[in-house]
């Protein structure tokens, strides 16, 4: 009898694992997110995905799980650690691991770690993840899927999200994935830490960089760009079904992804390029939100996206304007011109304004051609020995393409040089001394003003946006000063003189 009773009970006890119950399962997984148990909760929500492979509350909660337990599991932790992320702080909830710094605070990578191995991993080691927290997404069918994840289960506060939340992480998802294999796809040709090092650290700058390595960013292989282009219309086609569910909602809801009624217009245009991106890989495409534009993506998909053969020239670190060899990028776009090339590059990095064509007209005039980003402004300067400048000319830039000129003293020489105002910094604020002191002068980079009847000073520098900026202030009767504006200081200056 007692062997026929616990054969009964181990059958109940198997009958009851197989048929447990998913929302208890969910339960217990959103009480273990509270105790802060990642695996426990995400082996919960497993559970429940074996029981029922469409409940949406565990779909939703297997995704975000996977993702929060990937830095610390295997072989993502070990990857971690072999870049020299300690263990201690390695925690979702507050995490304060690093990169080992030097004594200068910059970061230190092993000796011999590889660019090419740095996307390898992130292919293979966290892309099946994102891919898999994309299928829990899509489990969540139902337009009416809503669920609350309180304080204490997030630990920084509760969050509502909906169906509409869900296809927008799916697009965003699908945007990492397609960003992964096209990053994959690129030669990095063996560039290792000591170069990634140099950079960092100011030893060395992308014009080094792409001598030192002329395969660096040409394409290294293919095999990618179906799956490439898959997730790129898979972002594009969550989105549009996002955008119209966030912007149907009821505007007093307030959600994971809230609607922004004043982004109205901006968003339309975005759709609006999303739309002609889709259209763009079959035949050209003449943009909706500017018809000067054409674009076809069938290059990119056939060919890949070798961003090599399409960098313009550098000086150290910064591209000089009008260089970029390919305005329409292998075929991609057309319409945009030199300077829509250079727009782009803008964004990423700082571009240097060119003189070109310099000549004298009429005996007394030297003219030359600037080549600029077409907005700000521009000044002309002169020096007889390149140490004292001279401001002749401020110029508001409305054309990419400007010309300067300056009369040519007779039996004098002179040098000119071009400032770009749109990528320096300027100051501005009163010089006091007790009151507001007139007749200061104020130095920066260079350059000089004086301080007006009210004190106040203005001054274009030579120093590029966000570098500190050493300020010397002088006046007769007065201590000379030198201080320091930061970088990020935005608004005006008081600079403070004490007498002798």
């Amino acid at each position: 009898m007692k062997k026929l009773a616990l054969l009964i009970i181990t059958l109940l006890l198997a009958n009851a694992s197989i048929y447990a119950d998913p929302d208890l399962l969910v339960q217990q997984g959103r009480v273990a997110l509270i105790q802060r148990d990642i695996d426990t909760a995400h082996a919960r929500f497993a559970a429940a995905l074996d029981e029922n492979p469409a409940h949406p509350e565990a779909n939703a909660l297997h995704a975000f799980t996977r993702l929060l337990r990937l830095p610390n599991s295997s072989p993502a932790s070990e990857f971690l650690t072999q870049l020299g992320v300690p263990l201690a702080g390695r925690n979702v909830y507050r995490w304060d691991a690093s990169l080992p710094k030097n004594t200068n605070g910059e970061p230190i990578l092993p000796q011999n770690l590889a660019a090419t191995n740095l996307t390898q991993q992130f292919r293979n080691l966290f892309l099946p993840q994102l891919i898999g927290a994309m299928t829990n997404f899509a489990a969540i069918t139902s337009p009416d899927f809503e669920m609350t994840l309180s304080s204490n289960e997030t630990s920084f506060g509760e969050i509502v999200f909906d169906h509409a939340d869900t296809l927008l992480l799916r697009s965003a998802l699908s945007a990492f994935e397609y960003l992964s294999y096209t990053l994959y796809s690129w030669d990095y040709d063996d560039l290792i830490y000591l170069e990634l090092k140099n950079l960092i650290e100011g030893g060395a700058t992308i014009e080094v960089l792409l001598q030192n390595y002329p395969n660096l960013f040409t394409v290294r292989t293919l095999t990618d760009l179906p799956a490439a282009k898959t997730a790129f219309n898979r972002a594009i086609d969550t989105y549009m079904l996002a955008s119209t569910a966030i912007r149907n909602r009821d505007t007093n809801l307030v959600r994971l992804f809230t609607w922004d009624p004043e982004s109205d217009e901006q968003e339309l245009h975005f759709r609006e390029l999303l739309a002609d991106l889709q259209l763009a890989q079959s035949a050209s495409r003449i943009l909706t939100s500017d018809s000067n534009v054409t674009i076809n993506l069938a290059p990119h998909f056939s060919d890949g996206f070798e961003l090599r053969s399409f960098l313009p020239v550098f000086i150290g670190d910064e591209y000089l304007l009008g260089t970029a060899p390919d305005e329409t990028f292998g075929g991609i776009v057309q319409g945009i011109g030199s300077h829509g090339a250079d727009e782009i590059f803008s964004i990423m990095f700082d571009p240097l304004i060119v003189i070109n064509n310099p000549r004298v007209s009429s005996g007394d005039t030297f003219i030359f051609n600037v080549t600029t980003l077409g907005d700000g402004q521009l000044g002309l300067e002169s020096s007889s020995n390149l140490v004292d400048w001279v401001e002749i000319q401020i110029v508001s830039l409305t054309n990419p393409v400007v010309q300067l000129q300056a009369s040519i003293a007779t039996g004098q020489s002179r040098f000119y040089r071009a400032i770009d105002y749109s990528q320096t910094a300027s100051i501005h604020g009163t010089v006091f001394a007790g009151g507001p002191l007139a007749g200061a002068t104020v130095s920066a980079g260079g350059r000089h003003t004086i301080s007006g009847p009210a004190g106040f000073y203005s001054l274009n520098t030579t120093i590029p946006y966000g570098r500190d900026i050493t300020v010397t202030v002088s006046a007769p009767g007065y201590q000379t000063r030198t201080v320091t504006i930061p970088g990020s200081w935005n608004g005006p200056f008081a600079l403070f003189l004490t007498p002798l």
